[in-house]
């Protein structure tokens, strides 16, 4: 029973490993590539603008999410934030530019949600039709929906507080701290009140797309 528990737990442990690398890594460095398109170099010039995980690993948000993975029922962590400097952004369509690179990886997230809800119904026929490995692809990806639908919120709360706090600073520059340390405090109480339950529910709703999707396959 012991063995089996320890086997359980690794399997867990090296699922969250792989959901993570991917969703982060991709993640990172597409918001990196968008911002040196917009115009903003300062992702690439820190070292976001590649695949290799270990860039976009942050050692707390890793640790975060293997531990909710083997006691909670919802994975929670996250990658390094990527940096943007939206001064740097100019020309044409400006604003749409900064709202993209910041929107970037949560887009990435919500792509990958999309992509993990499409792949659940034909792994539900591979079950069926007993595959071997359907069941551990199933865990893989169900655990992929929920890390990353989960992020996908947590970087759409994040960014829109900063795009709000620019949009503030730009327009009243002598507030400029007062300004940063609002947009802290509120990411955080914005994060802690709704951000959890916001995830759960988008969970929720994606999981039941999935499921209504499965049942025209089935």
């Amino acid at each position: 029973m012991l063995l089996h528990d320890i086997a359980l737990h690794l399997k867990l442990i090296l699922i969250a490993a792989l959901t993570y690398g991917i969703s982060v890594t991709f993640a990172g460095a597409f918001k990196a590539w968008v911002a040196k398109k917009s115009g903003d170099s300062t992702a690439e010039h820190e070292g976001y603008l590649t695949l290799d995980p270990i860039a976009h690993i942050d050692p707390f948000g890793l640790f975060f999410l293997t531990y909710t993975m083997l006691y909670t029922r919802f994975p929670f962590g996250w990658g390094k934030y990527v940096p943007v400097n939206p001064y740097q952004i100019s020309g044409p369509w400006r604003d749409a530019k900064i709202m993209a690179t910041y929107y970037a990886d949560m887009g990435i997230h919500l792509l990958f949600t999309v992509i993990a809800m499409l792949v659940m119904p034909l792994l539900a026929i591979l079950a069926i039709n007993g595959f071997a490995q359907a069941d551990l692809l199933v865990t893989i990806t169900s655990i992929f929906l929920q890390f990353n639908s989960m992020l996908g919120v947590l970087r759409f709360i994040q960014n829109s507080v900063l795009l709000a706090s620019i949009h503030f600073i730009e327009r009243h520059p002598s507030y400029a701290v007062h300004i940063h340390m609002a947009s802290l405090v509120a990411s955080i109480l914005l994060l802690y009140t709704f951000g959890h339950h916001i995830s759960i529910g988008f969970y929720i709703i994606a999981g039941l797309i999935s499921k209504g999707i499965q049942s025209l396959f089935i």
